[in-house]
């Protein structure tokens, strides 16, 4: 019994070891308010240098600016979530997890961003 749970130790932290922590750069920023508010759009200022990390297998996201990790949820394969305050955020990513399309929707405006991972 000792050697079984050894075993799924084991593969559950090698599991964790070599999962795949992508770094994600801001493609394209938008989003628009209900009563036409402007607040985002697609500028050449992003920097590629500001590089978050997302690592789909162990459900994180590090923050670009803080460091900060926040725990995402998984709804299938290609799509995850975070319950926030006082947003929630969608994430849908494509088979490859190299392009991520983050989504957030309220009462009042939206929100969307596009990242390329690699």
């Amino acid at each position: 019994m000792q050697k079984i749970i050894l075993l799924i130790s084991i593969f559950i932290l090698s599991h964790n070891i070599f999962a795949k922590e992508m770094s994600c750069f801001p493609k394209a920023e938008f989003g628009e308010g209900k009563n036409g508010d402007n607040l985002y759009e697609r500028t050449d200022k992003l920097r590629p240098e500001s590089m978050s990390k997302i690592d789909f297998d162990n459900l994180v996201i590090i923050n670009a600016d803080t460091g900060a990790k926040t725990r995402i949820n998984k709804a299938n394969n290609n799509q995850f979530y975070l319950k926030g305050s006082p947003f929630n955020w969608y994430y849908v990513v494509n088979d490859s997890r190299t392009i991520v399309i983050e989504t957030s929707v309220d009462e009042m405006q939206t929100y969307s961003k596009i990242l390329f991972c690699k």
